[in-house]
Parts: C-alpha cells; sequence; structure tokens
C-alpha cells in the first residue's frame, strides 16, 4: 500500500487528486478563497508528509533487503509456511481465488498493455468530463473532471483490451474470461460495501451540519497550531475502522476543509 495511496496522493494528475478536487470544491462552495480547488490540492502536496515518509520508507526497506515489526513476521511467515495471509485473517478483498490457466506463457506485455490502457483512457477520461477542448486549460479540465466515471471507463476498456488479446494469442475461451471477471468483482464486493458505508455517513453528516458544529466547538478548544495534527490523527482512527482512505476522505473534508 505504501507505493499505492502515497504515491496517487501526491501524483499532479490521478483520479485520487480529481477526487479531492471534488470534494475539496464542495467544501469552500460559498467560502471567500480565491484558488481553485486544484491549486489547493498543488500547494498542500510539500506537506503531505505521510506519503512521502511513507515512500522514502519503501526505499530505504528495498536497498536495505531488511524489514521491521509485523511486516518482517509477515514475510517470514510467507516464506517458511506460503501462507500469505496470517490464520483468522479477513482481507478486504475476500477469500476467493482466481483460477491460474495452465500451461499459459507468461509475458510481461499481457499485464503493462491493459495497465496502459487504464491510465490513459482514464486521464482521457477526465480530461473529457472536465470540459475537454472547452476547457481553458488541461489541468483546469483535471480540476473539474469527474474521476469516478473517467475510471469506470478506464477500467472497462482495460478489461475489453485484455480480453481482446488473450483471444488473438488463445489463451483461455471467453467463458474462462468472465469467470475471472466475476470472480475479481466479487473479491472487491467488500471493499465496495465499506466504501459505499463511509461515503454515506460522510453525506449525512454533511445533511445534519457537522461540520459548522465541528468549527464552532474546535474553536474553543483546539489552537490552530493542532488543527493538522488532530486531523491526521482522526483520519487515522476512520481510515483504520473503514479501512477505506476515500471514505476517510468524503467523512472528514467536509470538516476538516472548514476548520481550516
Amino acid at each position: 500500500d505504501s507505493t499505492a495511496a502515497p504515491v496517487a496522493s501526491i501524483a499532479l494528475i490521478s483520479t485520487w487528486i480529481g477526487y479531492e478536487v471534488g470534494l475539496i470544491g464542495d467544501a469552500i462552495e460559498g467560502a471567500s478563497v480565491a484558488m481553485t480547488p486544484y491549486t489547493i490540492v498543488l500547494y498542500s502536496i510539500p506537506y503531505r508528509f505521510y506519503s512521502i515518509f511513507a515512500i522514502i520508507l519503501v526505499l530505504a526497506i528495498a536497498l536495505s533487503g531488511r524489514d521491521y515489526g509485523p511486516m518482517l513476521k509477515a514475510e517470514y511467515r510467507a516464506r517458511t509456511t506460503g501462507k500469505v495471509f496470517r490464520d483468522g485473517a479477513t482481507p478486504l478483498s475476500g477469500s476467493s481465488e482466481l483460477k491460474v490457466l495452465e500451461g499459459v506463457p507468461q509475458k510481461t506485455m499481457n499485464m503493462v498493455v491493459p495497465i496502459i490502457v487504464l491510465v490513459g483512457v482514464t486521464v482521457f477520461g477526465m480530461w473529457w468530463t472536465g470540459g475537454g477542448a472547452s476547457a481553458d486549460s488541461f489541468t483546469t479540465a483535471i480540476a473539474d473532471s469527474d474521476a469516478m466515471t473517467a475510471l469506470l471507463w478506464g477500467a472497462m476498456f482495460a478489461v475489453i483490451v485484455a480480453i481482446i488479446m488473450y483471444k488473438v494469442q488463445g489463451i483461455g475461451t471467453l467463458a474462462d474470461m468472465m469467470d475471472a471477471f466475476i470472480d475479481g468483482a466479487k473479491m472487491m464486493l467488500l471493499a465496495n460495501l465499506i466504501l459505499l458505508s463511509a461515503w454515506s455517513i460522510g453525506s449525512v453528516c454533511g445533511e445534519i451540519g457537522t461540520a459548522p458544529y465541528v468549527v464552532e466547538a474546535a474553536k474553543r478548544v483546539v489552537s490552530p497550531a493542532l488543527v493538522p495534527m488532530v486531523i491526521f490523527l482522526i483520519c487515522n482512527l476512520i481510515s483504520f475502522a473503514t479501512g477505506t482512505s476515500w471514505g476517510t476522505m468524503a467523512i472528514a473534508m467536509p470538516i476538516a476543509v472548514p476548520l481550516a
């Protein structure tokens, strides 16, 4: 995860950034803020210490070849027993396993090409849903984009391209591919339900006016200098409880932005 969310959250263009821009735009609506939501995100990137330090830590571990703490135990268990998960673990991706076809040659192209299509179509989708050629600039289009729709387009095109590639190479039948697609979707069902629940909580908080209440209450208790740390700790707890960063942002952003 340290090369997934941290990288996406400090990238100049990503569906993560597009999602953040949308949340910030909703949070500052009606406020006297001169900067655009995308500009706010860009200015915040140097202060995303968790993401930056997580990537640095990954590099340090990769160069040293040494894990520590729970990860060291997990690596030892995986190498000695072959167990990727500890006994009793309940991963968000579910417990089902994808079937691996026997006798299929392993080609890097079969992995790389669908990923390139995913990224390319997603970026194009963000540009298109943000106004396309009618937008003032590419960054403006990205700032105004519908990240979820763009990601859906990218995922579907990547799946279609992968199926075509595999059929051309004679890898499996169409039924095998459909089974793999359905199994993969089922594995993500739990994570999607948690994300949907988190978004629901965020919407409820917005409807009942949680943000104004928290802002007024915090003014008398929390020093402005401590606000970033307090928000960071609260978001850690929410993320740990829900298992989703996007859900955490949906809950915390409407409160954190007015408070800041």
